[in-house]
């Protein structure tokens, strides 16, 4: 009786590992559009994120969402909708004094209009009165591909690699 379970388990075992699909390269950015040059859209993406962020400009960064984005921010609740990431972003951050920021792009994924993209981060935000208050984690983004080209971001997060403060 055994030997058939046996037999069954192997038999189901062999086929499953015939049957998982290839690794496949990340789809480019755009047709035609090879990965070196999706990284450097990207990068380019990225950037322009930390300009308006350094330039504490709440418009400025709103312009590169999505119309209905949603970020999920360190030790805090999920901000849906436009105004709620612009409220996030300005009381959160521009509010509480000088701002700077520099996000490091290490990769993208790109699969048709959506790209998942990831790095690094250190920040630091220097209010009136104070010291600064210094920060370094990792973030990642999700951009969705625009009908006119344009890729703004749907879905961000991020969080420090600090230790939490018990």
């Amino acid at each position: 009786m055994r030997t058939p379970v046996i037999a069954l388990v192997l038999s189901v075992l062999v086929l499953s590992l015939g049957c998982e699909p290839a690794e496949q390269a990340p789809a480019p950015a755009e047709p035609g559009m090879s990965q070196a040059e999706a990284n450097q859209l990207f990068d380019e993406l990225v950037e322009d994120f930390d300009v308006a962020v350094n330039a504490e400009d709440a418009d400025a960064l709103l312009s590169l969402f999505h119309p209905t984005p949603a970020s999920m921010p360190p030790n805090a609740p999920l901000k849906e909708g436009a105004e709620m990431v612009r409220s996030h972003w300005q009381t959160n951050l521009f509010d509480l004094g000088n701002v700077e920021v520099d996000n490091m792009f290490e990769g993208v994924r790109v699969s048709g209009d959506l790209a998942v993209g990831w790095g690094r981060y250190t920040s630091s935000i220097t209010p009136e009165e104070g010291d600064a208050v210094s920060a370094v984690g990792k973030w990642m983004a999700i951009w969705e591909r625009q009908a006119d080209g344009s890729w703004l971001i749907l879905r961000n997060i991020w969080n420090t690699d600090q230790p939490a403060d018990t």
